[in-house]
Protein backbone atom coordinates (compact mmCIF):
# COMPACT_ATOMS: atom_id res chain seq x y z
CA UNK A 1 0.00 0.00 0.00
CA UNK A 2 2.86 2.40 0.80
CA UNK A 3 4.43 1.77 -2.61
CA UNK A 4 1.31 2.83 -4.48
CA UNK A 5 0.95 5.87 -2.22
CA UNK A 6 4.60 6.80 -2.83
CA UNK A 7 4.25 6.19 -6.56
CA UNK A 8 1.12 8.36 -6.59
CA UNK A 9 3.13 11.14 -4.90
CA UNK A 10 5.97 10.73 -7.41
CA UNK A 11 3.56 10.96 -10.35
CA UNK A 12 1.84 14.01 -8.82
CA UNK A 13 5.18 15.76 -8.37
CA UNK A 14 6.15 14.74 -11.90
CA UNK A 15 2.99 16.38 -13.23
CA UNK A 16 3.93 19.57 -11.39
CA UNK A 17 7.50 19.35 -12.73
CA UNK A 18 6.13 18.89 -16.27
CA UNK A 19 4.13 22.12 -15.94
CA UNK A 20 7.12 23.98 -14.46
CA UNK A 21 9.43 22.73 -17.23
CA UNK A 22 6.95 24.02 -19.83
CA UNK A 23 6.87 27.40 -18.08
CA UNK A 24 10.69 27.48 -18.08
CA UNK A 25 10.70 26.51 -21.77
CA UNK A 26 8.30 29.34 -22.66
CA UNK A 27 10.25 31.89 -20.58
CA UNK A 28 13.60 30.88 -22.08
CA UNK A 29 12.16 31.17 -25.58
CA UNK A 30 10.85 34.64 -24.69
CA UNK A 31 14.31 35.53 -23.34
CA UNK A 32 15.94 34.18 -26.51
CA UNK A 33 13.62 36.22 -28.73
CA UNK A 34 14.13 39.39 -26.63
CA UNK A 35 17.93 39.05 -26.70
CA UNK A 36 17.89 38.35 -30.43
CA UNK A 37 15.64 41.37 -31.08
CA UNK A 38 17.84 43.63 -28.95
CA UNK A 39 20.88 42.35 -30.83
CA UNK A 40 19.17 43.08 -34.14
CA UNK A 41 18.21 46.57 -32.92
CA UNK A 42 21.65 47.41 -31.50
CA UNK A 43 22.73 49.48 -34.54
CA UNK A 44 19.71 51.73 -33.93
CA UNK A 45 20.62 51.90 -30.25
CA UNK A 46 24.06 53.17 -31.25
CA UNK A 47 22.51 56.15 -32.97
CA UNK A 48 20.28 56.77 -29.93
CA UNK A 49 23.34 56.69 -27.64
CA UNK A 50 25.08 59.18 -29.91
CA UNK A 51 22.20 61.62 -29.41
CA UNK A 52 22.38 61.52 -25.60
CA UNK A 53 23.89 64.57 -23.95
CA UNK A 54 26.09 62.72 -21.44
CA UNK A 55 27.14 65.89 -19.63
CA UNK A 56 23.53 66.88 -19.05
CA UNK A 57 22.71 63.33 -17.93
CA UNK A 58 25.60 63.14 -15.48
CA UNK A 59 24.84 66.61 -14.07
CA UNK A 60 21.54 65.21 -12.75
CA UNK A 61 23.28 62.47 -10.74
CA UNK A 62 24.15 62.66 -7.08
CA UNK A 63 27.89 62.59 -6.23
CA UNK A 64 27.74 58.88 -5.31
CA UNK A 65 25.78 58.03 -8.46
CA UNK A 66 28.25 60.04 -10.54
CA UNK A 67 31.16 58.15 -8.96
CA UNK A 68 29.46 54.84 -9.79
CA UNK A 69 28.73 56.00 -13.33
CA UNK A 70 32.32 57.08 -13.88
CA UNK A 71 33.58 53.84 -12.39
CA UNK A 72 31.42 51.80 -14.75
CA UNK A 73 31.46 53.90 -17.91
CA UNK A 74 34.01 56.65 -17.45
CA UNK A 75 36.70 55.05 -19.60
CA UNK A 76 34.34 53.69 -22.24
CA UNK A 77 33.35 55.39 -25.43
CA UNK A 78 30.07 54.77 -27.23
CA UNK A 79 31.45 51.94 -29.40
CA UNK A 80 32.83 50.11 -26.37
CA UNK A 81 29.51 50.36 -24.53
CA UNK A 82 27.63 49.04 -27.57
CA UNK A 83 30.22 46.28 -27.97
CA UNK A 84 29.81 45.21 -24.35
CA UNK A 85 26.05 45.29 -24.72
CA UNK A 86 26.22 43.16 -27.88
CA UNK A 87 28.52 40.69 -26.14
CA UNK A 88 26.09 40.42 -23.24
CA UNK A 89 23.20 39.89 -25.67
CA UNK A 90 25.12 37.16 -27.52
CA UNK A 91 25.75 35.43 -24.20
CA UNK A 92 22.04 35.85 -23.43
CA UNK A 93 21.04 34.24 -26.74
CA UNK A 94 23.39 31.30 -26.12
CA UNK A 95 22.30 30.87 -22.50
CA UNK A 96 18.59 31.06 -23.33
CA UNK A 97 18.97 28.61 -26.23
CA UNK A 98 20.83 26.14 -24.00
CA UNK A 99 18.24 26.51 -21.24
CA UNK A 100 15.41 26.02 -23.74
CA UNK A 101 16.96 22.73 -24.92
CA UNK A 102 17.34 21.52 -21.32
CA UNK A 103 13.76 22.58 -20.45
CA UNK A 104 12.42 20.77 -23.53
CA UNK A 105 14.29 17.59 -22.61
CA UNK A 106 12.99 17.85 -19.03
CA UNK A 107 9.43 18.33 -20.28
CA UNK A 108 9.77 15.31 -22.55
CA UNK A 109 11.18 13.22 -19.69
CA UNK A 110 8.38 14.17 -17.28
CA UNK A 111 5.81 13.44 -19.96
CA UNK A 112 7.27 9.93 -20.48
CA UNK A 113 7.25 9.23 -16.73
CA UNK A 114 3.58 10.20 -16.52
CA UNK A 115 2.75 7.99 -19.53
CA UNK A 116 4.65 5.01 -18.06
CA UNK A 117 3.19 5.54 -14.60
CA UNK A 118 6.63 5.15 -13.00
CA UNK A 119 10.07 6.73 -13.25
CA UNK A 120 11.65 3.27 -13.09
CA UNK A 121 11.91 2.53 -16.81
CA UNK A 122 14.95 2.08 -19.02
CA UNK A 123 13.81 4.74 -21.55
CA UNK A 124 13.16 7.13 -18.65
CA UNK A 125 16.60 6.48 -17.16
CA UNK A 126 18.16 7.04 -20.59
CA UNK A 127 16.24 10.29 -21.06
CA UNK A 128 17.35 11.49 -17.63
CA UNK A 129 20.97 10.59 -18.43
CA UNK A 130 20.68 12.58 -21.68
CA UNK A 131 19.25 15.51 -19.73
CA UNK A 132 22.20 15.30 -17.32
CA UNK A 133 24.76 15.25 -20.13
CA UNK A 134 23.05 18.13 -21.93
CA UNK A 135 22.84 20.13 -18.68
CA UNK A 136 26.55 19.60 -17.99
CA UNK A 137 27.56 20.44 -21.56
CA UNK A 138 25.37 23.55 -21.75
CA UNK A 139 26.58 24.79 -18.35
CA UNK A 140 30.23 24.29 -19.26
CA UNK A 141 29.77 25.56 -22.80
CA UNK A 142 27.85 28.65 -21.77
CA UNK A 143 30.43 29.47 -19.08
CA UNK A 144 33.36 29.08 -21.47
CA UNK A 145 31.71 30.96 -24.35
CA UNK A 146 30.53 33.82 -22.14
CA UNK A 147 33.99 34.13 -20.60
CA UNK A 148 35.57 34.26 -24.05
CA UNK A 149 33.06 36.78 -25.38
CA UNK A 150 33.16 38.99 -22.30
CA UNK A 151 36.92 38.71 -21.94
CA UNK A 152 36.79 37.45 -18.37
CA UNK A 153 38.07 34.41 -16.51
CA UNK A 154 36.22 31.15 -16.94
CA UNK A 155 33.99 30.71 -13.90
CA UNK A 156 32.56 27.24 -13.43
CA UNK A 157 30.75 26.65 -10.17
CA UNK A 158 30.07 23.12 -8.98
CA UNK A 159 27.25 24.31 -6.76
CA UNK A 160 25.51 26.45 -9.33
CA UNK A 161 26.10 25.45 -12.90
CA UNK A 162 27.20 21.81 -12.70
CA UNK A 163 25.08 20.51 -9.81
CA UNK A 164 21.84 19.94 -11.79
CA UNK A 165 23.62 17.95 -14.49
CA UNK A 166 25.44 15.81 -11.94
CA UNK A 167 22.18 15.28 -10.03
CA UNK A 168 20.38 14.17 -13.21
CA UNK A 169 23.17 11.67 -13.94
CA UNK A 170 23.09 10.22 -10.41
CA UNK A 171 19.30 9.98 -10.37
CA UNK A 172 19.34 8.33 -13.81
CA UNK A 173 21.55 5.57 -12.35
CA UNK A 174 19.17 5.13 -9.42
CA UNK A 175 16.17 4.95 -11.76
CA UNK A 176 18.02 2.48 -14.03
CA UNK A 177 18.66 0.28 -10.98
CA UNK A 178 14.98 0.61 -10.06
CA UNK A 179 14.02 -0.44 -13.60
CA UNK A 180 16.28 -3.49 -13.31
CA UNK A 181 14.72 -4.45 -9.96
CA UNK A 182 11.24 -3.91 -11.37
CA UNK A 183 12.06 -6.09 -14.38
CA UNK A 184 13.41 -8.87 -12.10
CA UNK A 185 10.34 -8.68 -9.85
CA UNK A 186 8.00 -8.88 -12.84
CA UNK A 187 9.94 -11.84 -14.27
CA UNK A 188 9.84 -13.64 -10.91
CA UNK A 189 6.09 -13.06 -10.63
CA UNK A 190 5.40 -14.79 -13.95
CA UNK A 191 4.51 -18.49 -13.85
CA UNK A 192 7.49 -20.58 -14.96
CA UNK A 193 6.98 -20.89 -18.73
CA UNK A 194 5.53 -17.46 -19.50
CA UNK A 195 8.82 -15.58 -19.14
CA UNK A 196 10.34 -17.31 -22.18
Amino acid sequence: MNDSKSLHTIISLTKLAKVLSMIVLVLTIIGLVCCALMLALSPRLGSVLAEIDWEDLTSQLSPSQLAQFNELFGSFDQKTIIGLMNNALIVGVIGCAASAVAAFLAYRYFKSVIAAGTPFTFPGANALRTLGIVSLCTSLGTSVISSLIMGSEINISLGGSLAPGIAFLVVSLIFRHGAELREKAEAAALPSGEGM
